[in-house]
């Protein structure tokens, strides 16, 4: 079974990647994340994974005319990736 996240990003660069990491072994397959207006860098990392097959990235600059080259699920959740828990360990 295909589980597609969409989801829109900004400035979320130093959560990115453990973000996906944890939505991959929560059993996600594919993703279509779009940004808007990063300052931090997000768009790159996401240009980059986009290019090397990890996840399909979209700028939030497309004409309403344009479309994403569309993926097959069975089911569709958007995740925003502010709600991702990171966990701290406490020393006692």
């Amino acid at each position: 079974m295909r589980i597609l996240c969409v989801s829109t990003l900004k400035n979320e660069g130093p959560f990115l990647i453990e973000w996906l990491a944890h939505l991959m072994g929560a059993g996600v397959t594919d993703f279509l994340l779009y940004s808007n207006d990063c300052k931090d860098g997000t768009d790159v990392m996401l240009d980059v994974l986009d290019r090397v097959g990890v996840i399909e990235h979209i700028p939030q600059t497309l004409n309403k005319d344009q479309a994403h080259s569309g993926l097959r699920c069975v089911m569709l959740g958007n995740i925003q990736s502010e709600n991702h828990v990171i966990g701290q360990s406490s020393v006692m």
